[in-house]
């Protein structure tokens, strides 16, 4: 890899300010959670995710009723 980035007119104060600035906005984020905090949210994610898989599931059973009732309902014509 050429020297800063094959762009000579870099100095090496330029890159010195690059390399603070990225520091500096890695560390404005929020701070991690907590391992408690981690846990209780992914939890609340799994219960959201299962509840909406059995959500589908049930409208998808409802819908698969009504077809079976309807080609029934055309058979016995």
């Amino acid at each position: 890899m050429p020297a800063k980035g094959g762009n000579p007119s870099l100095t090496d104060q330029d890159v010195r300010d690059l390399a603070a600035y990225i520091i500096q906005q890695n560390n404005a984020g929020s701070p991690a959670l907590s391992p408690g905090e981690l846990a209780k949210r992914t939890i609340l994610w799994v219960f959201i995710g299962i509840a909406a898989m059995v959500f589908v599931t049930f409208l998808l059973a409802q819908y698969n009723m009504r077809w079976i009732a309807r080609r029934a309902a055309a058979r016995r014509r």
